[in-house]
Parts: C-alpha cells; sequence; structure tokens
C-alpha cells in the first residue's frame, strides 16, 4: 500500500 509507510516501519524495527 504505501511503500514509504513500510520501509518506516521497517526502519524502526531494525533500529530497535
Amino acid at each position: 500500500m504505501a511503500d514509504w509507510l513500510t520501509r518506516s516501519m521497517r526502519g524502526q524495527l531494525d533500529a530497535l
């Protein structure tokens, strides 16, 4: 749906 949203979510998870 939203590429930027998926990237943001993944980036946050990766940050953890």
